[in-house]
């Protein structure tokens, strides 16, 4: 057998593989939509991802907290069902069909409840890394607690560092009269009534961390100014000079670097991350730090508090464990503190992206013994025989030929440089012309009479001891073709290509023996 026979021979192996997997390729894709293998396999992945990658969840906090996630804006926008007219007849249509086949089959379904508790009729079928990080973190509520921990952390500056001291000052103040102590007391009571009005304008997100320092250093700066005129003059000037240079002293220290302590004020993002795994004897450690529970820090913390208690109850241990390590990982990786909880974020999608890398792969090598499956059963139906399929080739030239040219037409009608976004176009273009190429083309399948005596003459010779096995060399034929379409039409297609090129540019020339270099 000459080397052109065994390429003509290829190529028509090929193409007829090119043709059986297209009809696996659109039997798989219709199963996949039915059934909606991707959306299940893509919301079992983001459970696993949370329970910390071990095994399949089984714990109702996980389903819960990724039900939520999908109940999510932003995550629901992402899937885009048919609203009304004939598109969502024929949803319902294939709900209903996707329904049925799971009871026959008892395949499981599961793409959670929605808001409402029903059913989820769809989800998506890919989420983007920086939505579901998104998501999460609203889910977390780092942003709302990280500004609730700002707040308690100025209110502690304010009452702790400024106005205790203060107080503490002109308790320890001599040589003045009672008078005199009133007047400073009466300045620091609208002192403390300023700062409360700053704290408010943060607290309501009206002002940033750094404003809010720069408007309590001026509220002190001249509060300063004015208890210097709260001073007798002839009896007190010492006693004066003294407490200024003290709040003066005060001043230089909590506000010697406005961006320092701001700084200082803001909460880490492994200690709010962290504040999930605390035990309840931890806080109350914290609270008796705060002192007198009638402050107005010590009442900002226990909001605090039953946020954190009320997020926590929802997220397993697993996860908790796996969110701080992120967020150490992010704080390490943060060159500032204000940077930290962007970092966190893009931790946190490293994260979903590296476990959907894993998630892609199960899946694939899910769909390709689900394509093998498939494969199979077309080959059994339309008795693809691989080995009868040679055969016929070898022997018959006038379907090899026909087989060779229409596969040509193919190729060049079908570019096989197409990109992965332009390989449905392609797939496309390659179904409407093998269906073209078919018309005058009589391919050794189907289970006719005339292609049945053929088989069962070429397998004449499988017997032993008079018992006929044919039949098993018709099973290892269709398992061959299973095997083949389970490879998928692109790769076939990219094949017959390469193939079709190096039988058409045949032998290279030997060189010129006049001109060497030619």
């Amino acid at each position: 057998m000459n080397f052109p026979l065994i390429l003509d021979i290829a190529i028509g192996l090929i193409f007829i593989y090119l043709i059986l997997s297209l009809l696996s390729s659109e039997i798989q894709e219709l199963l996949t939509t039915l059934l909606q293998w991707r959306a299940v396999h893509l919301k079992k992945s983001v459970e696993i991802l949370l329970t910390g990658g071990e095994g399949t969840p089984e714990d109702e906090s996980v389903k819960n907290i990724v039900n939520d996630l999908y109940n999510n804006p932003l995550i629901k926008n992402i899937n885009q069902e048919a609203k009304g007219g004939i598109a969502l007849f024929f949803r319902q249509i294939t709900w209903l069909i996707g329904g049925i086949s799971r009871k026959i089959t008892g395949a499981k379904h599961d793409l959670g409840k929605d808001e409402n508790g029903k059913d989820r009729t769809s989800a998506p079928s890919y989420i983007p890394a920086e939505t579901f990080a998104s998501t999460l973190m609203e889910k977390l509520k780092t942003p709302e607690i990280t500004h609730d921990l700002n707040s308690l952390n100025l209110k502690k500056l304010e009452d702790n560092e400024i106005e205790a001291k203060i107080r503490t000052l002109i308790d320890e103040t001599t040589d003045i009269c009672d008078e005199t102590r009133q007047q400073l007391n009466d300045r620091l009571e609208e002192l403390s009534s300023s700062f409360d009005d700053i704290f408010n304008l943060f607290d309501s997100r009206k002002i940033s961390i750094k404003n809010a320092l720069m408007m309590l250093q001026k509220g002190l700066h001249k509060f300063i100014e004015n208890s210097s005129s709260q001073f007798n003059q002839e009896n007190e000037t010492t006693a004066q000079e003294k407490f200024v240079n003290k709040l003066k002293e005060l001043e230089d220290n909590v506000f010697i670097d406005i961006d320092e302590v701001g700084q200082r004020l803001k909460p880490r993002i492994s200690q709010i991350i962290n504040m999930l795994n605390t035990s309840h004897e931890v806080y109350e450690d914290i609270k008796k730090d705060l002192g007198d529970e009638n402050t107005a820090a010590y009442k900002i913390y226990q909001g605090i508090e039953q946020k954190i208690h009320l997020i926590s109850s929802k997220f397993p241990k697993q996860v908790q464990n796996s969110l701080s390590a992120l967020a150490n990982r992010a704080q390490i990786n943060a060159a500032k503190t204000e940077d930290e909880l962007y970092q966190f974020q893009k931790e946190v999608e490293t994260w979903f992206d590296r476990s959907m890398e894993r998630a892609s792969g199960v899946y694939k090598r899910n769909a390709k013994g689900v394509a093998f499956v498939i494969g199979f059963l077309i080959a059994f139906v339309a008795n693809a025989d691989t080995f009868h399929i040679v055969n016929r080739l070898s022997k018959d030239s006038a379907l090899r030929n026909a087989i060779v040219e229409n596969a040509g037409k193919t190729v060049v009608n079908c570019p096989t440089s197409a990109s992965p976004e332009q390989q449905n176009s392609q797939l496309d273009c390659i179904r409407q012309d093998v269906n073209h190429s078919l018309a005058g083309v009589s391919l050794p399948l189907g289970r006719s009479e005339e292609n049945i005596k053929q088989q069962e003459e070429e397998s004449a010779h499988w017997q032993i001891y008079g018992f006929s096995f044919g039949w098993l060399r018709r099973f290892f034929g269709w398992i061959v073709s299973g095997i083949a379409m389970s490879m998928g039409a692109p790769f076939w297609f990219d094949l017959l290509g390469k193939i079709i090129n190096v039988r058409n540019s045949g032998k290279k020339p030997e060189p010129s023996t006049s001109n060497p270099n030619a």
